[in-house]
């Protein structure tokens, strides 16, 4: 498989936007603002094939940001160590089972570690559940650290320990 993986620009909205709505209900939108503020943090990445076409998109954010999603504030008031916050992954339907998620996570992972985190957070919905999450993220070693009902849903929260080596450049 070859895969280009990037930070996300200005141009990718549509496709970005078009990829987001394919995971409805198991992620929010993504808003102007909230699209803006992605872009220009560099808080994205998109995973494309040679040919342009966007297969996948994951959104991290670093423990010390200032972003406003009501489950990543909780990871910020609930530990004291460095983390690296998954908001989003989503795999465009076709392309799912061939190992994008996967590819989004070991980047994420040799990113964190860059930054000196000690772990990877995320939250499930719970309602719907998403069980190919839910099933993906205990293959990937994510724990079950707690449950809480965020804004109209449920979600579990999780956790992985960092143990990914830092990416050295050449």
């Amino acid at each position: 498989m070859t895969l280009i993986l990037r930070s996300a620009e200005t141009s990718d909205r549509e496709a970005l936007n078009s990829l987001n709505e394919t995971a409805a209900p198991h992620v929010d939108r993504l808003n102007e603002d909230h699209f803006s503020y992605l872009v220009e943090q560099g808080l994205c990445i998109v995973a494309e094939n040679p040919l342009g076409k966007m297969e996948g998109y994951i959104i991290l954010v670093r423990h010390d940001e200032n972003f406003e999603a009501e489950d990543f504030r909780w990871f910020q008031e609930s530990t004291n160590e460095p983390f690296v916050y998954i908001d989003q992954v989503v795999v465009d339907p076709e392309y799912r089972g061939r190992g994008i998620a996967s590819e989004l996570y070991r980047c994420a992972e040799k990113y964190a570690a860059q930054l000196g985190a000690a772990a990877l957070t995320c939250e499930i919905r719970m309602d719907p559940l998403n069980e190919d999450s839910h099933h993906f993220h205990r293959e990937h070693d994510f724990e079950e650290i707690g449950r809480r009902r965020s804004q109209d849903h449920d979600v579990l929260l999780m956790k992985k320990a960092v143990c990914e080596e830092p990416f050295v450049p050449a």
